[in-house]
């Protein structure tokens, strides 16, 4: 039929339109019924009735297995560029259009990604809630079985009753089956993991409870369809659910909506905090704005200070390391080094460097814009008002920095430390009385003195603490001039002073600290575990006073107190000279910073205020995220490398689609900066072309600085929290050696790779991408890859726990992450394309403008130029075969953390490259 749109009501916009196209519609069928008439198809009183009748119209539903995935395809189908193609206004003409429609899905991959996903998602609820018989009304007799199919079967005989032996029968009605003993091992080694008391005891529980009668959800592992006998694996129905993505280049290979492929499509519509996997897209920034890998990150407790609300983020797990390198921040996923970058990424951009950063995220004066309008817009777009309490703020940092070298010759590493960790002290005190009230997780009496201590440790405190030292010295000086030395010690007025000092520290000379409450601390509550100051030490006697006056080269013992002011510890931690000297370093810069500001616009005085630097950093986060495909909207907040904001699976596959090479891939003129498509091409019925995907590539950053985050990413697996993968992902292929005789080699498939676990273990994940080849016997080129995210986590956001066992990414998201690339290597052949004379690993090609360094990864290191001796032992394993047991990933290696790294070849060059957009459009407009 020509033109089938012409009689469809349901595709029309006006009721005139709806109306036209029914009549349209009974006028065809008269005339057909008038042509099968004269042909005798039917009765000349069969066509009087037929032509008196309207066409009864009813819109019709398309259904398959995979609707989720078909809604998907049809969304996209309404890009103006593919109607535009097809010539006509809506998708729902397609319908009728006898059109084929080619989608980028490999059926191979959707169906591995799905298994992969079943699997996993059955595992996690085993682990989650144990085992339990299923419902017996769940249970269908069935005619017969297909490989992969997870149903529910009857237990009809348990084989034996030694857990070395027991098998299961099951029966389906008319097809029947074995869980073996292998099985049942493999399932107790699952049910193991939450405390491990050993598989064997699990095996024994399991056998136990398990009755003939009892109905099990089980997966069809093969089939002998001449006896219609299953071999079978024992399987939990789950209420936790996921989503996975594959991408090629911004083509989707693979999708999965959870355990069904019907309804809500997961991994592109729900919206969930991708955890630690959102770390990599603050060293990716970090790269850009001048930092190493190598760098070094505070790995410590600290408070972070902005806006006037102070964040304390909290590690997830035990490191031995107070300071680590980016590199290995990323390795073992350390929460305090990745908040402390994503605070100081400008760290390393001089003044110039700053006001192109400026330019570029649109935050430079405009011409002919007055100072104050300007003023007005960057604290509108960026939440920060220039004040100069803010820029005195930041010259703390550059104070500590200028005492740090005289800190460190002297040995004083303990109080370069500290230092290290003081912040400027603004509404410190109401702060205090938070956390006393505090609740949840602040709750906890340890977490709260962890959190006092960080607070107490401030600038404007421990200033005003050397004031007040100095008056009360004075006072006591004055006690013991009128009463002498001895009796001043009875004096109420000297004894209220000299209960602040106290001895600190078993030397031969007295080391006297200093502890004292200010005026406004005076009120704060107190309780047996909640105090401020927390006095350590011993009371002060007067031979104390005598040997220090005596020391300090005083006679007088009452005019010697204040020659020893400038030695006593304030708070116990930083003598009084110190403070001193950071008071006149402060003022220092301040006046420095009075004679260098020349723009009425004042430009270094943003570059110095301590709240701009980290809005702007965190602002460019945000910006380098929509750059890099998410479309949500995101909060520029110093949590941000935790994942604490709301993302979509695919949206985090096209950030890490980006590590590849640099590059991001568009298809359509709207939309984000990076983006996906299902469509190949659309044909119509004579097999002509209407319609091909035009997919354009951009070099968003140099491909310099995805090298390197390809180096932390590698880690990851090899190194890292995730290395589970590290044996798994192998090319099996025959032994070329002349004394193999028949064996087979394995050699490991480089992959690069993220977890992701929020902090309330709602969502884990693992995102990261895995090279394929496309010549036989060539290097694997990374910029050719599958790039993979899945998440797993219940619908309702219920915590992830069972007693002690927490789901993480390493537990909940990576082995759905792993199996399903395992299928990949094996669906895509990779042994055929294995250069026969590799061993080990499958070579990378060799990576441009870079040199080998043997690394030590915790600090960054560089032990020697050229490649080292891989210390990094590997397996190959098969944990669906041989079961699974718990590994703590966050665990260092038994071998060296050290290993070769491709660095630039003067690994002190510093590279400031920001990302860059080359199609203007309105899509990139506005990022925001």
């Amino acid at each position: 039929m020509k033109g089938p749109g012409k009689y469809n009501p349901f595709i029309k916009f006006s009721k005139e339109e709806k109306d036209q196209s029914k009549i349209y519609a009974n006028e065809r069928k008269n005339y057909v019924l008038s042509h099968m008439v004269e042909q005798g198809w039917v009765s000349k009183e069969e066509y009087a009735q037929a032509i008196k009748t309207d066409v009864p119209f009813k819109k019709g539903e398309f259904r398959t297995a995979e609707v989720s995935l078909v809604d998907l395809i049809q969304e996209q189908l309404q890009k103006r560029e593919v109607l535009d193609s097809l010539g006509i206004k809506s998708s729902e003409e397609l319908s009728i259009a006898g059109l084929k429609v080619f989608t980028t899905i490999d059926a191979d991959l959707q169906k591995a990604a799905q298994l992969a996903m079943r699997r996993n998602l059955s595992r996690l609820e085993t682990i989650l809630t144990g085992f339990a018989p299923e419902a017996r009304e769940n249970y269908k007799t069935l005619q017969d079985l297909k490989v992969d199919d997870f149903v529910y079967g009857k237990v009809t005989a348990i084989t034996s009753s030694s857990p070395k032996s027991a098998a299961l029968k099951i029966s389906f009605g008319a097809p029947h089956g074995t869980i073996s003993n292998e099985s049942l091992v493999r399932y107790a080694k699952i049910l193991n993991m939450v405390d491990g008391r050993g598989y064997e005891h699990y095996l024994q529980t399991l056998l136990n409870s398990i009755k003939v009668g009892d109905v099990l959800y089980l997966e069809v592992m093969a089939l002998d369809k001449e006896t219609n006998e299953a071999v079978l694996e024992l399987h939990k129905r789950p209420s936790i659910s996921g989503g996975l993505i594959a991408l090629d280049k911004g083509e989707v290979r693979a999708i999965v909506s959870g355990f069904d492929t019907l309804g809500y499509n997961r991994a592109v519509k729900a919206k969930r905090q991708a955890g630690s996997a959102f770390k990599t897209e603050v060293y990716f920034a970090a790269l850009q704005l001048g930092w190493s890998i190598l760098d070094r990150l505070d790995n410590s407790r600290q408070i972070f200070p902005y806006q006037g609300r102070f964040y304390f983020p909290r590690p997830d797990h035990r490191s031995p390391y107070e300071s680590v390198s980016m590199l290995w921040a990323g390795v073992m996923s350390e929460n305090l080094a990745s908040v402390s970058l994503a605070a100081h990424l400008l760290d390393k951009l001089n003044f110039d460097q700053f006001k192109q950063l400026l330019k570029m995220m649109g935050l430079d004066p405009n011409v002919d814009e007055v100072p104050r309008d300007y003023h007005y817009r960057v604290a509108k777009e960026t939440g920060v008002s220039l004040d100069n309490e803010g820029v005195e703020n930041f010259q703390l940092t550059n104070a500590i920095n200028d005492l740090s070298p005289d800190l460190v010759f002297a040995g004083d590493d303990t109080i370069l430390k500290k230092l290290k960790l003081m912040w400027w002290g603004n509404g410190y005190v109401e702060e205090m009385r938070r956390l006393f009230y505090a609740g949840g997780e602040e709750g906890n009496l340890k977490e709260k003195g962890i959190r006092q201590e960080l607070v107490a440790n401030n600038y404007l405190r421990i200033k005003d603490l050397n004031t007040l030292l100095v008056s009360e010295l004075r006072t006591l000086q004055s006690r013991v001039e009128s009463l002498g030395l001895e009796p001043s010690f009875q004096d109420p007025t000297a004894r209220q002073i000299l209960g602040h000092l106290r001895v600190i520290g078993e030397t031969p000379l007295p080391k006297l600290a200093y502890y004292a409450s200010l005026p406004e601390e005076q009120n704060l509550p107190r309780s047996e575990h909640f105090m401020l100051p927390n006095p350590t030490g011993r009371s002060v006697t007067p031979k104390d006073i005598q040997d220090l006056v005596k020391n300090a080269g005083a006679e007088n013992v009452a005019l010697g107190l204040g020659l020893i002011a400038d030695s006593v510890w304030i708070d116990g931690f930083v003598q009084r000279k110190v403070v001193n000297l950071l008071t006149q370093q402060i003022a220092k810069h301040v006046e420095d910073i009075k004679k260098t500001e020349d723009d009425p616009y004042r430009l270094f005085s943003y570059f110095q205020h301590h709240d701009f630097r980290i809005g702007l950093g965190l602002k460019y986060l945000v910006k380098l995220s929509h750059a890099s495909g998410v479309q949500n909207r995101l909060e520029a907040v110093l949590s941000f490398p935790l994942g604490s904001n709301d993302v979509t699976t695919s949206e985090v596959a096209k950030i890490y689609q980006t590590f590849m090479a640099g590059k991001v891939y568009r298809f359509f003129e709207e939309g984000p900066a990076n983006q996906i498509s299902f469509i190949k091409r659309i044909e119509d019925r004579f097999g002509n072309t209407l319609y091909k995907a035009d997919r354009k590539e951009q070099q968003l950053v140099q491909p310099q600085i995805a090298q390197q985050v390809r180096e932390i990413l590698r880690r990851v697996i090899t190194h890292g929290t995730g290395r589970r993968a590290r044996g798994e992902l192998y090319v099996s292929a025959p032994d070329p050696s002349p004394d193999a005789k028949g064996a087979l080699r394995q050699v490991r498939v480089p992959s690069f790779g993220k977890t992701g676990t929020t902090n309330d273990y709602k969502t884990a994940y693992f995102a990261g991408f895995m090279p394929y080849p496309t010549e036989k016997g060539k290097p694997l080129d990374p910029e050719n890859s599958y790039s993979v995210a899945t998440y797993v986590g219940y619908d309702m956001n219920m915590m992830m726990r069972r007693g002690a066992q927490h789901i993480y990414g390493t537990v909940g998201a990576l082995p759905i992450w792993t199996d399903f690339l395992k299928e990949v290597i094996s669906i895509k052949k990779y042994a055929n394309f294995l250069d026969p004379n590799t061993k080990g690993e499958w070579a990378l090609i060799p990576e441009a403008k870079t040199t080998p360094y043997f690394v030590e990864l915790p600090h960054g290191v560089i032990l020697r130029a050229g490649a080292g001796s891989e210390a990094e032992s590997w397996r190959t394993t098969s944990l669906s075969v041989t079961g699974e047991e718990y590994l703590n990933y966050y665990e260092q290696l038994d071998t060296p953390n050290s290993c070769t790294l491709n660095l630039s070849p003067d690994p002190s060059h510093r590279l400031f490259s920001t990302f860059q957009l080359a199609l203007k459009d309105k899509a990139t407009a506005d990022l925001d």
